[in-house]
């Protein structure tokens, strides 16, 4: 799954389904649209929503067309939070009633490709959409560079919601590095992002130069939406949570998911509060290490070129496929290898079968990004799924 959806033609050169997310708070007309588009093969329906959890929840799938009534939500509000974290293109009917100033100020977010009153009709909507997506498909490649290397465009090209653990069982392979810059990387593409510190004692502060307090036991001890508004501290565009202060409190965070003040409770809190992006520095070990992992839906790994990492990146990977599998919503399918060079060096496909999301290979000591100063080039593919 990628957050820019590339072109991925099929057999005879026809174009893959568009993907659709169908929301509205009675679900008898939300299935009234499923039943028009399912029946026309350029449309893949992934998913239904009827309530504004289920709506973010459902953005995990990453939808390329979102079908959205505003009912969904209790008022504009709400609405327009929700609509200035989704970068998918979204076609929007709001209540009749509802004044032209609102109507237009809706038009204006970025996400929202038209606004229709009272309802939509859908074979108008069908055609729209689908000539939208093949259009979103062809440029954003051309659209990916610019924007992660901080240039003009912002938001463009993603939809769904990314929650990236970045974890190796290799110590000092730069991993809190590269999750900075990653998180930093997306927050200036335009995209709401959180980077979570699950260290113990956690640098991330340290690096950022932010306060070790409020941080995430703050969090723990008020686990709610103000909670965690109220432990957000700001780095410039992005939004951190800091991590554990010491060794000690880090066994707070190994907490089952459905428990109050959980790793899964905090990132299903950040999803519902309009985050896009949700980055987990995840700690070679301990017991908050499974936690992150069942909470993300993507994994980011980083090693060095050493028979060492080689050897524990291979047993990371049986971890996530093998022995805890089904216990978290991470897909392999998806690798890309870096180039050698001085600057990125890799271990090669042949002699590591890594099949994860995405695998990077990264000698600290030649790191070439530090924490604020650009990005890794194979951050973008990450995000892009291409490799």
């Amino acid at each position: 799954m990628a957050w820019t959806n590339q072109p991925s033609p099929q057999g005879g050169g026809q174009d893959a389904p568009v993907s659709v997310l169908l929301a509205h708070k009675d679900m008898e007309r939300t299935t009234a649209w499923y039943q028009a588009l399912q029946v026309d093969t350029r449309f893949r329906v992934t998913s239904m929503a009827n309530t504004p959890q289920d709506f973010r929840a459902k953005l995990a799938s990453s939808p390329e067309i979102i079908l959205l009534d505003a009912t969904v939500f209790d008022g504009p509000q709400p609405l327009t939070e929700a609509l200035t974290s989704v970068s998918g293109a979204v076609y929007l009917i709001v209540p009749g009633g509802v004044g032209t100033e609102l109507i237009e100020q809706f038009k204006a977010i970025q996400s929202v490709k038209s606004v229709s009153v009272g309802d939509v009709n859908i074979a108008d909507f069908m055609t729209r959409a689908y000539a939208d997506a093949l259009a979103l498909r062809r440029t954003v490649s051309a659209i990916s560079p610019t924007a992660w290397s901080g240039g003009a465009q912002r938001g463009g090209g993603a939809g769904g919601l990314r929650i990236v653990t970045v974890w190796s069982r290799s110590g000092g392979t730069g991993r809190t590095t590269i999750a900075i810059s990653l998180a930093q990387a997306v927050a200036r593409r335009g995209l709401k992002t959180l980077l979570i510190g699950l260290g113990a004692p956690d640098v991330i502060p340290l690096q950022l130069g932010l306060r070790p307090e409020p941080n995430i036991v703050s969090w723990i001890s008020n686990p709610n939406d103000e909670g965690l508004r109220s432990s957000i501290q700001m780095a410039g565009e992005l939004h951190v949570l800091a991590g554990f202060p010491d060794i000690l409190s880090e066994s707070q965070g190994d907490r089952p998911p459905e428990a109050s003040g959980s790793i899964n409770e905090l990132v299903t809190s950040a999803a519902y509060g309009g985050y896009s992006a949700i980055i987990l520095d995840t700690p070679a070990a301990g017991g908050v290490t499974p936690r992150a992992l069942s909470a993300a839906n993507t994994w980011l790994m980083v090693a060095r070129p050493t028979v060492s990492d080689v050897w524990m990146s291979a047993e990371s990977f049986r971890t996530v496929t093998q022995k805890i599998a089904g216990q978290h919503r991470i897909t392999p399918g998806q690798y890309f290898r870096g180039a050698q060079s001085t600057r990125q060096r890799h271990v090669d496909r042949r002699s590591m079968a890594w099949r994860g999301r995405c695998c990077l290979s990264q000698d600290e000591s030649q790191c070439g990004f530090p924490a604020g100063h650009g990005h890794h080039p194979a951050l973008d593919r990450c995000f892009t799924g291409a490799g």
